[in-house]
């Protein structure tokens, strides 16, 4: 992140307050301002009213549903560019599965997340993956902006 830079918003969904902490910590520590929420109505609401750069989401919050509120992101217009990386106690291979079982029962199968790591991440990991999802969101939103040369005089 550019030192001259506002802070970029980062929502962090997860109902473990140890993990809250440590991502709030080095998240902060790198620059980026943190919001926590810890039950998914909570992440879904704030992400709403602060359209977060991205969003790190437990994939496992939620007991009836752990995809609910990562479908309700990504099914929701304003809310479903947003990068998420996800996180999980079980591998990438086991998350993708579930994922297929469950939205194919349900006929709605979300989009892959932008990114997947095991809890706890690595904070190494974690800030590589942040910061290739932010600076690709940073391009595709330039990209979209119509540059227009001065008139010639």
């Amino acid at each position: 992140m550019q030192a001259d830079s506002i802070p970029q918003k980062i929502l962090v969904v997860d109902d473990d307050p140890d993990i809250r902490l440590y991502l709030a910590s080095l998240l902060k520590s790198y620059g980026y301002t943190v919001i926590e929420a810890a039950a998914p109505e909570e992440g879904h609401r704030l992400a709403a009213e602060i359209q977060p750069a991205a969003i790190i989401l437990d994939a496992l919050i939620s007991l009836d549903n752990p995809l609910n509120l990562y479908r309700e992101l990504k099914t929701d217009e304003r809310l479903r560019k947003i990068a998420v990386i996800m996180l999980a106690d079980v591998p990438r291979k086991t998350f993708v599965h579930y994922q297929a079982i469950w939205g194919g029962a349900s006929g709605k199968t979300p989009p892959e997340p932008d990114a997947f790591l095991v809890k706890p991440p690595e904070a190494e990991e974690l800030l590589f993956w942040l910061d290739a999802l932010l600076k690709r969101r940073s391009r595709i939103q330039n990209k979209g902006a119509i540059k227009t040369k001065p008139p010639k005089e």
